[in-house]
């Protein structure tokens, strides 16, 4: 009986190492959808630049600065930008805003302000100038100008989200300039669907 229950046990070892251990070191599945948009800020601290506000961030709700170059003096700012709509879409900063761009730093005076946003599809375009032009300039110094802000779309794949800048579609009003903003590059991080 005693060589028959080892008989037993050393079949058992056996099937279970043919078939790979039964698990233990097996590597779980990846995730089949998104719970998380990741960005990573760019670095080239000389160019206009969209950034992640952590605070204000969530794992399915993320919110992005601009910044301009240190010393620059704006009287205003305006962008198109596009993500691709099957991962995220376009949200407003706080659910309670009353746009989908969140002013940070310009003096916009009285209404009616020069503040404006609109979303058509995948593309989201928006604008701020303070007024009177005479007003004081923001002088950048590396805080956020403006917020905007993306969710992470329902039943999304994991990976790359494509994010960027419509050619040409970067503006800013810098003090001593025309009335009209002159075309600048606006330089964006890595969007990810994790």
């Amino acid at each position: 009986m005693r060589l028959l229950n080892q008989c037993l046990l050393v079949a058992t070892v056996l099937a279970l190492t043919a078939c790979g251990g039964g698990g233990g070191g097996d590597t779980p599945p990846a995730p089949t959808q998104a719970s998380r948009l990741m960005y990573t800020d760019p670095s080239d601290a000389k160019a206009y630049r969209w950034m992640k506000d952590a605070t204000l961030s969530t794992n399915t709700h993320l919110v992005l600065y601009l910044v301009a170059p240190s010393g620059v003096n704006l009287h205003g700012v305006g962008f198109h930008l596009t993500v691709d709509g099957s991962k995220a879409t376009w949200a407003k900063v706080v659910v309670t805003d009353s746009t989908y761009l969140q002013n940070a730093a310009f003096n916009l005076g009285t209404g009616p302000q020069a503040l404006v946003a609109k979303v058509t599809g995948s593309t989201l375009q928006g604008g701020i100038y303070q007024k009177p032009v005479g007003t004081v300039p923001v002088v950048s110094t590396g805080q956020p100008l403006i917020r905007i802000a993306v969710d992470l779309a329902p039943a999304t794949s994991p990976g790359p989200v494509t994010f960027q800048q419509l050619p040409g579609k970067g503006m800013a009003l810098i003090a001593g300039s025309s009335v009209s903003p002159g075309n600048i590059t606006v330089v964006l991080g890595a969007l990810q669907a994790q």
